[in-house]
């Protein structure tokens, strides 16, 4: 019959990396973007935004100082250009159509806490 395995016990054990971050886009910003990116939040409309302008900018910086070798790299790099300013666009009408929405639940709900109660 073999041992039961020692109790372990909660949370973290010592010398987990699971919640240790990898550091990944850390190293992929330049410092004045890291700057423009400080405080960000994960899945917010504004800072999902923020860093889509971030990558644009960089992208025109680098066509700019290493303009295309070929037409068809240039029309190549004014694609990803496009496609990422629309997707920014795309992104800005969302965040204003939901704010829309907040704006009008929250006028509703003020109506409602105005009404008379009815007893039964």
């Amino acid at each position: 019959m073999t041992e039961p395995a020692p109790r372990r016990s909660r949370g973290a054990q010592p010398g987990n990396t699971n919640a240790l971050k990898h550091g990944l886009y850390t190293r992929s910003f330049r410092c004045l973007e890291a700057a423009r990116l400080e405080g960000a939040l994960p899945g917010k409309f504004e800072d999902e935004t923020e860093l889509l302008r971030v990558l644009i900018l960089r992208t025109m910086s680098s066509l700019k100082e290493n303009p295309p070798a070929t037409p068809k790299e240039h029309l190549f790099a004014l694609r990803q250009v496009t496609l990422a300013v629309g997707r920014l666009q795309s992104m800005v009408r969302t965040r204003r159509a939901s704010q829309a929405v907040d704006v009008a639940l929250e006028a509703l709900l003020d109506e409602l806490r105005h009404l008379p109660v009815k007893e039964a």
